[in-house]
Parts: C-alpha cells; structure tokens; sequence
C-alpha cells in the first residue's frame, strides 16, 4: 500500500480513499515510483501485503515519507460509493453476488459489525480469517463476508495506515525505528499540497489528475441522515480527532507538523540489514517485472493460476 521512488528518496504512504490512486500513478508515470509490496494477483487480502510497506519503512529510514488524509465524512462516503460500484460490477459477472450494499446507513452498521469482528488483523492471519469466514454475514442485509474484499481494509480508520500513530508496530510488523512521517497533505487541498511536494523533492512540475472522483451530483456529506453521521463519528472518532475535522471542512495540519516540508538527508545504511536489503531489491524486482507481465491479458490469463498455487506455498 505504498510507493517508493529510489530515485527522489521517498516512500508514499498510501491511505484508502484518500487520493492514493491519484499519487501512486503520477509517480510511476512521472516519478520513477514503483510499488513497495506484492501486487494484487498474489491473492492474499491487502492487509496482507500491507505489511511489506512497514518493512520498507525499515529498510530506508533516510527516505521522505508523506500521505494524504481526508476529512473522514467524505472519506466515508468514498469508501461506500465504491464499494457499491464493485459490487454492482461483480454482480454482472457472479450469480449470487450482491447488487449493492444498502443505503448509507446500512453499510455504516455492516461496517461497524465486520471491523468490530475481524479486529486488528494483519499479514496472513488476516487472509486465514477472511478465508475461513467466507461465508459470516454482516449489516441489515446480510451481506456475506466473502463479496466484502474491498471492505475489509479500506474502510478502517486512517489512523491504522499512519506511522505517526503506530509509533510500536504498524500493521503488526515491529518498528525500530519509529518516526512519523515528514509530510501529510490533505485531499481538500491535494493541488497545493502536492505543488508543495513536488518543490520540496524537486519533482517534475506536472499536474497531478484527479481519478476515481466522484460523480456530478453525488449526494454530499452532509445528505447522509442524523443516525449515519453518528455511526460514522463512532467509527472513524480517531480520524477526526487526527484531523481536527467537526464537519465536512478540510483536515486540519496537525499541530506538531511543520508546514513545509523537510527534505531528509541521505542517511547511510543501517548496520545489519544487507541481507534484508538484498532481499528486499529482489522482491522490487519481481514485483516489477510481474507488474510489466501482468498488463498483457492473456499472460495474466494463463499464469494466475500458477501464481495462486505460489502464493499458497509460500
């Protein structure tokens, strides 16, 4: 769930919902980023994989690290269009799959059930759990554990993608060397942010394009019902704290942020870690070639299953 850019020294701290499809294309197109995890086809839940991200964080303590929030009612929304918009498209192509996920109100509470039953799981436990309980279903409509894949990591709280308040492990992988991150942008102000970045790290001055927005004349934040904001302000009570968000304004800096982004030096290697580097150069490597592979269609076609069958074995 992140980018890393060897050649500008940074690492993109990818939160769900929170223009990260946005950042990660612009800088694999323009920034020589490349994915720090294995990529969707090995099979396992994105928490899963989330756990290469904390090691990559390890692995290069001198890199400039950044996300972006967003005010966590909206984010919410985001999250809750899309899933609907993947539901609607699975159900196109798989009987028995759900058409949709239920009013706003009613994926609040489905989510609320399935974060409250799955815990904080991360790496493969939470890939067994989700395997093992395929067939649980959560919210008013029943809806069964194995159609809620997308669910099941992007509706967690931003906090629980963020180094700075997972300061001992951060998606279950231990920290040695637990610093926040230099920089965190909003999505309210993603242009000037960015622009920001960009100065900072001496990246091309190319605008960055908006993907997965939202419609013309999607319904606000402020549409959704007293009861829904309730349950979103329960769900998400840490976000808002995080941001300073008490409506749909902006995230707020937060207070012990500097408003300009520093630029790190290059730190030298970290005493005993030239195996793991290697390891880790290797792993890049692959998922980079597999990413390049895996864009002709029938190749992806042909080689997923041998893939799977990897990825059980490993």
């Amino acid at each position: 769930m992140a980018v890393i850019s060897h050649r500008h020294r940074c690492i993109f701290v990818k939160v769900p919902k929170c223009a990260s499809t946005a950042v990660r294309d612009w800088f694999i197109a323009h920034g020589a980023g490349r994915h720090s995890f294995r990529p969707y086809w090995y099979f396992g839940t994105l928490a899963d994989r989330l756990q290469w991200l904390a090691r990559a964080l390890e692995m290069y303590p001198g890199y400039l690290t950044f996300a972006f929030v967003r005010n966590p009612y909206r984010r919410f929304l985001s999250v809750y269009r899309h899933a609907n918009r993947i539901a609607a498209v699975r159900a196109a192509r798989l009987p028995g799959h759900p058409e949709n996920l239920g009013t706003a109100r009613e994926y609040a509470e489905l989510v609320a059930e399935l974060l409250d039953d799955s815990g904080a799981l991360w790496g493969p436990r939470s890939t067994r759990w989700f395997r093992d309980n395929a067939e649980r279903r959560y919210g008013p409509l029943g809806i069964p554990l194995r159609a809620l894949g997308f669910t099941f990591t992007h509706a967690r709280p931003q906090v629980d993608f963020l180094p700075d308040r997972n300061p001992a492990r951060l998606f279950g992988v231990k920290r040695s060397n637990p610093v926040p991150l230099d920089f965190i942008g909003a999505v309210e102000t993603l242009d000037a942010d960015f622009a920001r970045l960009q100065a900072a790290l001496n990246l091309p001055r190319i605008a960055i394009a908006k993907i997965n927005a939202a419609p013309p004349g999607h319904a606000p934040p402020a549409a959704c019902d007293a009861a829904t904001r309730r349950l979103v302000e329960h769900l998400y009570a840490d976000d808002l704290t995080f941001t300073g968000c008490t409506s749909e304004e902006a995230p707020a800096t937060p207070p012990d942020r500097e408003p300009a982004v520093p630029v790190r030096p290059g730190a030298p290697p970290r005493a005993g870690t030239a195996l793991r580097r290697a390891r880790y150069a290797l792993a890049t490597l692959e998922t980079g070639l597999e990413d390049r592979l895996f864009r002709i269609p029938p190749l992806r076609r042909r080689a997923a299953p041998l893939v799977r069958r990897l990825r059980r074995l490993a």
